[in-house]
This record gives structure tokens, C-alpha cells and sequence, in this order.
């Protein structure tokens, strides 16, 4: 591929502009703008990564990406440029051509589908949603609530929904609220075959081992935990999937011979098998949609690319205008394994 194009720019271009009107208040006003910019970098960047090797490609794509490129989900890359940018359902990405995930490097792709025991899970599943608050929402009538950005501690009111019903689908453990103790991950995480983590986190860009999940204090104290990636690195998981349904958490310090340290390579290196993670700061309600979809899709027995492919497909036909924007959908990536969960 001829290296005549600015690859850093388009790729910044294409967060910017498909982020920038929901976490940026400034920007909040140029949603057009942003909108046509988001289509002429998509667009360019397909024309120029893609395009050359589009004849070759199979449907099922796994994506190992270098430096920038790993802050980018392919997903989102304009096989045809719109008429009308701000028509997001009705574009063609290169989502809607292939189910697509993503690996750290061909090495760590093999080691992630070496077979496992699974003897010593005595959990099929334990979701964790500590920003749940309990006392001022309802389960059952959440829909009142104003969405928010899983950022700056805020409480999360569908946080609860989400782990709650992804729970009780795999017949698992659901730990809300004050529950949601670092303590209690750390002593159910060895021993649950899936892990759901919906919660706040931070991406640090120059210290990655420094990237954070945020949990409930303990009994006793008034004070958020935090986990950081540097003590993932401690634990030995022998999970078959990790869904860390925060902000950040694929992304952080881009270190040169090694990549982008984050929340999710630190969970892969503890020894997950595959692992959803996420590339911006995501949306609470629309976040709880598109991992329900995910996790219903898995327990009709597709395969992870496929479950989590389906599920930004499904959003995509049931929502239109500014809730169909990329920003909405595109943001968790599957990495690692993608085969079926044993059911």
C-alpha cells in the first residue's frame, strides 16, 4: 500500500469527528460538521487500507492493528461515501460487508485459543455494576432517566439493567452497588467462566499500566476502589470472556515494540481467552442495549464476532438520525477467541 496519505490525521479525524458532539461540549454544536468529517476521513481511509485488498478479503476478518491503527474500529471505514452525512443507519461501512475482531499479535492470538479447563469454574457468570445505585433507581422504571457518559463517577442507573439481565440469562452471580467491591471481583474472578464489567474506568496515555476500573468502597469506607492494570497483571484468570463495559478500557499509552497498553491487555495477559473492550467513552443507556443484544446473541450459539457484529446491525435497524452515529455502536471491539461460549 503506497504510503502517500496522512494516517495519524485521518484516523484522529475519524475519532474526533465520531466522538466529539457527545464528549466534547464544545463541539456539541457542530454536530454537521463533525458528521462530514467523519465521512471524508472514513471514506479516504477505506480508499486507501481497504480498497486495494477488497477482492481478497473473506467475510470473518481478524484484524491485528499497528500504532493509530489500534485505536480505530475498522467497523466504522466507508466502503461508499453518503449522499447525506448525517444519515448514519443508511451508510455503507465496512461493518455491514464483515464480522470483524481484532488481536494484540499473531502470538497472543494462538495462546487466547488454546484450549482450557473449565472444571474449576464453579460460575458460569459474574457481572459487577458498582454505580448502581439502588436507593434512587428503579429497576423497573429507568426509562425517565437522562443518559449519561460512563465517566466522572456519575451514578450509572442502567448499569444495573444491564448486569442484572445478562445475569439471569447465564444463570450467574450479579453483584449492584455497594456490592460491587474490588474485593468481591478479585475473589470471583479465578473462578467465573465470564466476567461482565459495567462500570467507570480511565485510560491513562502516558502511563498505561496506570489505566483504572473504578469499584464500590468496602463496608467500611466511603471511598471508590480502583483497580489498576498493573494489578490485573497479578491475576490468574482462566476466564472465557471478559466484557469491560466502560469507557477506555481498549485504549492507552501507545508504547513503540509493544502497542497500546491498556485495561483489556492487561486482562488478556492475566490469561482471558477474549476479552470486549471499548475505544471511547461510551453512552450508559445505549451501552446497556448493545450488550443485552450481545449476550442474547451468545446464548443462541453464535460466535462472539458474529454476536457482537449482530448486535451493532440489530442497533442500527432500530435507530436513526444522531442516535445511529457510529459513536453509539462501534465503540466495543472483541478481541482474542471468538469461537462459541460452551453453552
Amino acid at each position: 500500500i503506497p504510503n502517500d496519505f496522512n494516517l495519524s490525521y485521518l484516523v484522529k479525524s475519524i475519532l474526533t469527528s465520531t466522538t466529539g458532539f457527545q464528549v466534547n461540549p464544545n463541539m456539541a454544536l457542530h454536530f454537521d460538521s463533525l458528521a462530514n468529517s467523519f465521512v471524508s476521513a472514513s471514506s479516504l481511509l477505506f480508499e486507501k487500507l481497504i480498497k486495494p485488498l477488497s477482492t481478497l478479503l473473506p467475510r470473518n476478518l481478524t484484524i491485528i492493528p499497528d500504532e493509530v491503527l489500534g485505536y480505530l474500529p475498522f467497523e466504522v471505514l466507508l466502503v461508499e461515501k453518503p449522499e447525506n452525512s448525517t444519515r448514519f443507519n443508511r451508510f455503507h461501512y465496512l461493518l455491514n460487508d464483515h464480522i470483524i475482531s481484532y488481536a494484540y499479535s499473531v502470538s497472543t492470538w494462538l495462546d487466547m485459543r488454546k484450549p482450557y479447563t473449565i472444571d474449576t469454574l464453579v460460575n458460569n457468570l459474574a457481572a459487577y455494576a458498582p454505580f448502581y445505585k439502588s436507593e434512587s433507581v428503579n429497576l423497573g422504571n429507568i426509562m425517565a432517566y437522562r443518559d449519561v457518559i460512563r465517566k466522572d463517577l456519575n451514578p450509572l442507573p442502567y448499569s444495573g439493567e444491564e448486569a442484572l439481565r445478562i445475569s439471569k440469562m447465564f444463570d450467574g452471580s450479579c453483584y449492584l452497588g455497594n456490592s460491587g467491591t474490588k474485593q468481591n471481583f478479585i475473589n470471583h474472578s479465578k473462578n467465573s467462566r465470564i466476567l461482565h464489567i459495567a462500570t467507570h474506568a480511565q485510560a491513562n496515555d502516558k502511563l498505561g499500566d496506570y489505566c483504572f476500573l473504578v469499584f464500590a468502597g468496602r463496608p467500611d469506607s466511603l471511598n471508590n476502589e480502583v483497580l489498576y492494570a498493573n494489578d490485573i497483571y497479578n491475576i490468574e484468570l482462566n476466564s472465557e470472556m471478559v466484557t469491560l463495559s466502560a469507557c477506555e478500557t481498549g485504549i492507552g499509552q501507545l508504547k513503540g515494540g509493544e502497542g497500546i497498553i491498556s485495561l483489556s491487555r492487561a486482562f488478556a495477559y492475566a490469561g482471558a481467552k477474549s476479552i470486549v473492550t471499548s475505544l471511547w467513552q461510551v453512552s450508559d443507556s445505549k451501552t446497556k442495549d448493545l450488550m443485552i443484544s450481545f449476550y442474547s446473541n451468545l446464548l443462541n450459539g453464535l460466535r462472539k464476532d458474529e454476536a457482537l457484529w449482530k448486535a451493532k446491525c440489530d442497533y442500527l435497524l432500530s435507530n436513526k438520525g444522531e442516535s445511529a452515529s457510529p459513536f453509539y455502536w462501534a465503540g466495543f471491539i472483541g478481541i482474542g477467541n471468538m469461537q462459541a461460549l460452551k453453552l
